[in-house]
Protein backbone atom coordinates (compact mmCIF):
# COMPACT_ATOMS: atom_id res chain seq x y z
CA UNK A 1 0.00 0.00 0.00
CA UNK A 2 1.71 3.19 -1.12
CA UNK A 3 1.82 6.46 1.29
CA UNK A 4 -0.30 9.25 0.89
CA UNK A 5 1.13 12.27 1.62
CA UNK A 6 -0.16 15.13 3.84
CA UNK A 7 1.53 18.11 2.71
CA UNK A 8 2.53 19.26 -0.70
CA UNK A 9 5.57 21.28 -1.76
CA UNK A 10 6.01 24.78 -2.54
CA UNK A 11 8.94 26.74 -3.22
CA UNK A 12 9.32 30.25 -1.75
CA UNK A 13 11.31 33.01 -3.73
CA UNK A 14 13.47 35.47 -1.36
CA UNK A 15 15.40 38.20 -2.61
CA UNK A 16 17.58 39.96 -0.60
CA UNK A 17 16.50 44.07 -1.15
CA UNK A 18 19.99 45.58 1.46
CA UNK A 19 17.52 44.27 4.84
CA UNK A 20 17.78 40.51 4.78
CA UNK A 21 15.82 38.06 2.69
CA UNK A 22 12.18 39.14 1.58
CA UNK A 23 9.37 36.72 0.58
CA UNK A 24 8.20 37.82 -3.16
CA UNK A 25 6.50 34.51 -4.51
CA UNK A 26 5.91 30.94 -4.28
CA UNK A 27 6.07 28.30 -7.22
CA UNK A 28 4.59 25.19 -7.54
CA UNK A 29 7.21 23.64 -8.64
CA UNK A 30 11.13 24.00 -8.63
CA UNK A 31 11.60 24.21 -12.94
CA UNK A 32 9.31 27.47 -12.14
CA UNK A 33 10.98 28.54 -9.12
CA UNK A 34 14.62 28.36 -11.13
CA UNK A 35 12.98 30.13 -13.95
CA UNK A 36 11.57 32.79 -11.64
CA UNK A 37 15.26 32.84 -10.37
CA UNK A 38 16.45 33.67 -13.42
CA UNK A 39 14.14 36.61 -14.24
CA UNK A 40 15.28 38.01 -11.34
CA UNK A 41 18.97 37.47 -12.01
CA UNK A 42 18.81 38.88 -15.31
CA UNK A 43 16.65 41.73 -14.30
CA UNK A 44 17.68 42.98 -10.94
CA UNK A 45 21.59 41.18 -10.50
CA UNK A 46 22.12 43.56 -7.86
CA UNK A 47 20.23 42.14 -6.10
CA UNK A 48 20.66 38.03 -4.45
CA UNK A 49 17.66 35.75 -4.55
CA UNK A 50 17.33 32.16 -3.68
CA UNK A 51 14.36 29.44 -3.70
CA UNK A 52 13.52 28.06 -0.66
CA UNK A 53 11.68 24.61 -0.44
CA UNK A 54 8.53 24.82 2.13
CA UNK A 55 5.75 21.96 2.99
CA UNK A 56 2.55 23.07 3.49
CA UNK A 57 0.15 20.91 4.75
CA UNK A 58 -2.46 19.23 2.10
CA UNK A 59 -5.70 20.79 4.65
CA UNK A 60 -4.58 24.00 4.57
CA UNK A 61 -6.27 23.96 0.39
CA UNK A 62 -9.00 23.11 -0.38
CA UNK A 63 -9.61 20.21 -3.54
CA UNK A 64 -9.81 22.86 -6.44
CA UNK A 65 -6.47 24.31 -5.58
CA UNK A 66 -4.43 21.19 -5.13
CA UNK A 67 -6.16 20.12 -8.30
CA UNK A 68 -4.73 23.29 -9.76
CA UNK A 69 -1.17 22.49 -8.08
CA UNK A 70 -1.06 18.88 -9.34
CA UNK A 71 -2.22 20.01 -13.11
CA UNK A 72 0.71 22.79 -12.79
CA UNK A 73 3.11 20.04 -11.90
CA UNK A 74 2.12 17.22 -14.63
CA UNK A 75 2.28 20.26 -17.23
CA UNK A 76 5.83 20.98 -15.87
CA UNK A 77 6.79 17.12 -15.74
CA UNK A 78 5.79 16.45 -19.55
CA UNK A 79 7.50 19.51 -20.82
CA UNK A 80 10.84 18.25 -19.08
CA UNK A 81 9.77 14.49 -20.51
CA UNK A 82 9.44 16.39 -23.78
CA UNK A 83 12.65 18.25 -23.44
CA UNK A 84 14.36 15.15 -22.27
CA UNK A 85 12.78 13.62 -25.69
CA UNK A 86 14.09 16.16 -28.15
CA UNK A 87 17.33 16.01 -26.95
CA UNK A 88 17.91 11.58 -26.95
CA UNK A 89 16.21 12.27 -30.69
CA UNK A 90 18.92 14.83 -31.64
CA UNK A 91 21.53 12.83 -30.24
CA UNK A 92 20.50 9.29 -31.73
CA UNK A 93 20.48 11.44 -35.51
CA UNK A 94 23.99 13.08 -34.52
CA UNK A 95 25.29 9.29 -33.80
CA UNK A 96 23.55 7.85 -36.88
CA UNK A 97 25.11 10.61 -38.61
CA UNK A 98 28.42 10.29 -37.16
CA UNK A 99 28.79 6.58 -37.92
CA UNK A 100 27.59 6.81 -41.69
CA UNK A 101 29.98 9.47 -42.06
CA UNK A 102 32.80 6.96 -40.54
CA UNK A 103 31.72 3.75 -42.78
Amino acid sequence: MAKTRKTVDMFEIHVNYGKGYEYVCTEHTMMAARATLRLYAENSPEYSAKCVCKRHRKSDYTEGQLAEIQAAKDAAFKALRDRWAAKRAQKEESDAHQTCEGS
